[in-house]
């Protein structure tokens, strides 16, 4: 734990007795490798698995392999007969150019609707807007044990004029970026 602490630079770090039995996670480190300086947010280590918290999965992948790759050669970490796909959790926060519930028509009626019977139950006028998007498959068709929702929400906090979201997916984040790229545009 030690060498791995001081390899990355760990602010936090578990203890032994975590790391024996359920596993360990280290925090507030950096990876430096050459000219590059990651930040990680988290890295952990557990009996099935590691994951690497950071800016983004590129940079995720980045410190996975380079933990794998020096625990072989640091401290003789055997190398994985089985070759288990990763698995990614991502989260962006976007910004959309304009309004995207006024140009999703098929539920003007129901905010419509809706804002009318909370000012008419309440007797209070409301703005009603779309809060949430999302999308899933069925985690019973599939082997794959990740999060099965795409999900656009809006921005806790913030005015809804402000047209932030908080977006998550089960992908690599250039992909999860392409993929709300393509959402806007089709909404244009």
């Amino acid at each position: 734990m030690r060498l791995i602490s001081d390899r990355y630079g760990f602010s936090q770090t578990p203890s032994i007795e975590d790391m024996k039995t359920t596993g360990g996670v280290f925090k507030d480190g950096r990876l430096v490798s050459g000219t590059k300086k990651i930040n990680i947010a988290e890295i952990g280590m557990f009996n099935d698995g590691i994951y690497a918290l950071a800016q983004d999965t590129t940079a995720a992948d980045f410190i996975v392999d380079d933990l794998i790759t020096w625990a072989e050669q640091a401290i003789g970490l055997r190398p994985s007969i089985t070759k288990i796909p990763r698995k990614y959790d991502n989260a962006v926060v976007v910004e959309f150019e304009g309004n995207i519930e006024g140009r999703l028509d098929i539920f003007n009626e129901m905010i419509s609707s809706y804002s009318g019977m909370l000012t008419s139950l309440y007797n209070e006028t409301v703005s009603v807007s779309l809060y949430q998007i999302g999308f899933a498959f069925e985690s019973l068709d599939v082997k794959l044990a990740i999060n099965t929702k795409f999900t656009v929400v809006r921005r806790y906090g913030l005015p809804f004029s402000s047209n932030r979201y908080y977006c998550i997916a089960p992908l690599k984040t250039e992909m999860h970026i392409d993929l709300l790229e393509k959402f806007e545009k089709a909404l244009s």
